[in-house]
């Protein structure tokens, strides 16, 4: 086997629609997963709150991950019927939405107390 084809076969393999389907419900699957455990721990809230501490879970503190989630599961069914072409739109969308959770994410890491802000204000009235 020649250096030329085999790295052919592993950029085939790489590309091939069964890894890119898998690769994307992975990413999806893990993007929603993540959704629901806690990001933020309040604490401090006054002697005048009924709690202690409130647990912000991913989908209140960034719900836009869980959407690009949901995104990201409707991109790898697409995969499963598009063509070529057709894979490299998916593939830009699906760029596109893990950027935005990224951002998103990113955005409660500076801001935690900005993100936790209207779960705080739920419980404390």
């Amino acid at each position: 086997m020649t250096r030329r084809s085999t790295v052919t076969s592993r950029r085939t393999a790489l590309t091939s629609r069964r890894t890119v389907v898998l690769t994307a419900l992975l990413g999806a699957a893990l993007l929603m997963i993540s959704t629901t455990m806690t990001w933020i721990a309040a604490t401090g809230l006054g002697e005048t709150s009924s709690v202690a501490e409130v647990e912000v879970p991913g989908s209140q503190a960034a719900d836009t991950v869980a959407a690009m989630g949901l995104v990201g599961l409707a991109g790898a069914v697409a995969v499963t019927i598009a063509g070529r072409a057709g894979r490299w739109i998916i593939a830009a969308l699906l760029l596109i939405a893990s950027l935005m959770s990224l951002y998103a994410s990113l955005g409660v890491l500076i801001d935690p107390a900005g993100a936790a802000e209207s779960a705080v204000g739920e419980v404390t009235g």
